[in-house]
């Protein structure tokens, strides 16, 4: 990747959402892990959703892939959600059959890695991953030229576009920029991409109140929790079960 930090296209983001439709080895995932980690100027919350038939672990002795195998080797089909990085990194790996797993998506990504082989001239996957987009969404396929966008993806409303700043992990190639009107929901910040500041208080230090402030916390909330006792758990969480 040879794009600095400061033209990166998550700069100054609060959150950073990619949609992964060929998940395989996890190898995308750990590029684009180790560009977040090395970037000042990285969104603090990276969401990554990640589909594929099964995985069977990444063949690689780096400190990423340790981690992404001792969370994700033999888990079952369905979805799981993954916190890494102290939750900063949040994994959503979908194990089954692709055009289940594309349907069942609800979220609008700022970044789509298709590659052609995966997906190629499907143009009912291809639709259902355009709606996962909002306008602006960038599109990274490996396996095509870059003066080349396949027709089915053309049709969903992506364009081709040579002077965007490098995405992530890969030069993206295409642009979601349909040329007819979008919902209201598909046009501002993505379904993550929220201010990463802001202040709340949460009553209650038990589980679910400690939790919920972590959490919060996290994606660089200031919280204020409010409880009785003096210490986390100090209610019905701290009994012994």
């Amino acid at each position: 990747m040879s794009a600095t930090p400061a033209v990166q296209a998550w700069a100054g983001r609060p959150a950073w959402s990619v949609l992964d439709c060929a998940f395989g080895d996890g190898q995308h995932l750990l590029h684009i892990w180790t560009a977040w980690r090395a970037d000042p100027q990285r969104p603090r919350m990276l969401h990554y959703v990640a589909m594929a038939d099964t995985f069977t672990g990444v063949e690689s002795t780096s400190p990423f892939a340790e981690a992404l195998n001792a969370a994700c080797r033999g888990l079952p089909a369905g979805f799981h959600r993954i916190a890494l990085e102290n939750g900063q990194l949040s994994l959503t790996l979908c194990l089954g059959h692709a055009a289940d797993t594309l349907d069942a998506q609800d979220f609008q990504a700022d970044q789509i890695f298709a590659p052609t082989s995966v997906l190629a001239a499907d143009k009912w996957a291809v639709k259902a991953v355009a709606r996962c987009c909002k306008r602006g969404t960038q599109l990274a396929m490996p396996g095509t030229a870059p003066e080349v966008l396949p027709t089915p993806w053309l049709d969903a409303g992506f364009k081709l576009h040579h002077t965007l700043p490098p995405c992530p992990g890969l030069n993206t190639i295409a642009l979601f920029d349909p040329g007819w009107t979008l919902k209201r929901t598909r046009h501002g910040s993505s379904t993550w991409d929220r201010p990463a500041t802001g202040r709340c208080v949460v009553v209650g230090a038990g589980l679910a109140g400690a939790s919920v402030a972590r959490a919060l916390a996290l994606r660089g909330w200031q919280v204020t929790v409010i409880d009785r006792c003096t210490e986390p758990a100090g209610g019905a969480s701290g009994l012994p079960v």
